[in-house]
């Protein structure tokens, strides 16, 4: 048993030397470049891993340098056309640029309609300086009876019904409830309601039956 051990020994030696050689062959190889070997023997729990800072860092700067190339191919000035910019803030540059036309286009509108005034004006005068120099000759001419209607061949008018308020809906409740109020008020100031309230009020039945 001792022999087998050490013969198992003597041969993960002859490897373990076999792996360094060639390890270091290869780095005679490639100078320029350098990887860094983990051992085999390593956990893969305890292996090199990027941290959650790292690949945010990455991240951002993968981004920055998008925008970088974005803008230099757009030769430094972003214009509305370009690529480079949001759909977001090329809206608010448009609206922007409304915003600055409205008050451009309503003086122009206040110009235009003093303008057409100022000609209506003028030829107002100067239609009423040409009536004041020439005589009219003014002839009444009597109707056609034809063109005459009767006013009883007229159709008769549609009486059209108001809705009245609902209690179920809050504004129609108010209404309600001032229609009522008046009413009221309006009974109370009546001279028969005063000398006979039971009468005036089996009268105000009946009329609505």
């Amino acid at each position: 048993m001792v022999a087998k051990n050490k013969r198992l020994r003597t041969k993960v030696q002859a490897k373990l030397k076999q792996q360094d050689q060639n390890q270091k062959n290869q780095s005679d190889q490639n100078e320029d470049v350098i990887i860094p070997q983990e051992d085999s023997n390593k956990a893969f729990l305890y292996q090199h891993k990027d941290t959650k800072k790292l690949k945010s860092l990455k991240k951002s700067n993968d981004f920055k340098s998008q925008i970088l190339n974005k803008t230099n191919n757009s030769g430094g000035a972003a214009s509305l056309d370009s690529g480079s910019i949001s759909k977001s803030s090329l809206r608010r540059r448009k609206r922007k640029l409304r915003q600055e036309l409205k008050p451009k286009l309503n003086d122009l509108l206040v110009t235009l309609e003093e303008e057409g005034l100022v000609e209506n004006k003028q030829h107002n005068e100067s239609g009423s300086t040409a009536k004041s120099s020439a005589v009219l000759n003014i002839v009444e001419i009597p109707p056609n009876p034809k063109h005459i209607k009767n006013i009883n061949d007229a159709a008769p008018f549609i009486e059209t019904k108001k809705n009245q308020p609902s209690l179920r809906n809050q504004r129609g409740a108010q209404l309600l409830q001032k229609t009522e109020s008046k009413r009221f008020q309006q009974v109370l100031g009546n001279k028969g309601f005063q000398s006979n309230p039971f009468e005036s009020i089996k009268q105000i039945i009946k009329m609505k039956k």
